[in-house]
């Protein structure tokens, strides 16, 4: 089955979630954990009574590269199915419902949600050792009348709060700090692929740490899978008011 079909040939329509790691950058480590975790999601998450909960992982993982990132972020919210999976053709009709972004951060034992990004200040060269353009908050530049800070349209604190609930002996926590380096401006960018279509910023980062071991990665998938419902759970509770 192809995974257009397994997106639209269900009885009940699934709630879908796109999902993306990224890239190695210059942390010390030959990989990054938010791409193994990635990796490590199953395809879907069932829920009793409720729509399916899709993962659709992307295939690509987020470069530690400003503009190339961008292109991704871009084509992920444009609902290009071969971004997901390359057998498929380029789709425009995929609703992706909620956007996961995932970055490591190297000395952090928790799992960080990210509350919100800023547009300015980033100093820190990518790995091509470039930073933002001015040119991009100019008249008419990709970020012309974007606000200085974006906040989701999620309810990031509470969804944590159902997270830790649910996870009492897993470490997590609410972050209002997202690094003011790639990471966050991932974040800021996919947010504002929202700001600018005057559609719903359903969009979360989560921070996750270092390790790819199998407990790692198991306690990895129990947090996502946590966090995720509880953000599926408030839009569709919007859409249903």
């Amino acid at each position: 089955m192809s995974l257009q079909q397994s997106i639209i040939g269900s009885n009940a329509t699934p709630f879908v979630v796109g999902v993306t790691g990224g890239g190695l950058y210059n942390s010390g480590f030959d990989y990054n954990s938010a791409a193994v975790l990635k990796d490590a999601l199953p395809d879907s998450f069932h829920r009793e009574g409720k729509p399916t909960i899709k993962i659709l992982k992307a295939t690509e993982n987020l470069p530690a590269e400003y503009y190339p990132s961008r292109k991704l972020i871009q084509g992920l919210w444009a609902g290009n199915l071969s971004m997901y999976d390359p057998t498929e053709e380029p789709n425009d009709g995929l609703q992706v419902r909620l956007m996961i972004h995932m970055g490591m951060r190297t000395k952090e034992p928790n799992y960080c949600f990210e509350t919100f990004a800023r547009r300015d200040g980033y100093i820190h060269p990518d790995n091509l050792g470039k930073l933002p353009s001015p040119e991009d908050y100019d008249t008419g530049g990709y970020f012309d009348g974007c606000p200085e800070e974006l906040r989701p349209n999620v309810d990031v604190e509470a969804a944590g709060k159902a997270a830790q609930e649910l996870l009492p002996d897993h470490k997590m926590r609410v972050s209002s700090n997202a690094g003011h380096n790639l990471c966050e401006w991932f974040f800021y960018t996919s947010l504002a692929e929202g700001y600018k279509r005057g559609a719903p910023r359903n969009v979360a980062f989560i921070h996750v740490p270092p390790g790819r071991r199998e407990e790692d990665l198991k306690t990895g998938v129990e947090v996502l899978k946590a966090y995720i419902g509880a953000l599926v759970s408030q839009i569709e509770a919007k859409s249903e008011a």
